[in-house]
């Protein structure tokens, strides 16, 4: 799910739709966590790096 979200996040234009992948990746990686699937940090990272590539491009600079 983070590799779709991250190809999502990289080729769409629609800030919306970006974000929604995000959110989606998110709550799969973090019930990865409670199933015991992924370590809590290695989840933590990959949200932390996909949230990054968002805010990277789609944030006004000012």
């Amino acid at each position: 799910m983070a590799k779709t979200a991250a190809e999502t996040i990289a080729s769409s234009s629609d800030e919306a739709k970006a974000r929604e992948a995000l959110k989606q990746a998110t709550k799969v990686l973090y019930r990865a966590i409670t199933s015991g699937t992924m370590h809590r940090n290695t989840v933590r990272r990959k949200v932390a790096r996909l949230s990054a590539s968002l805010h990277r491009k789609f944030v006004k600079k000012t």
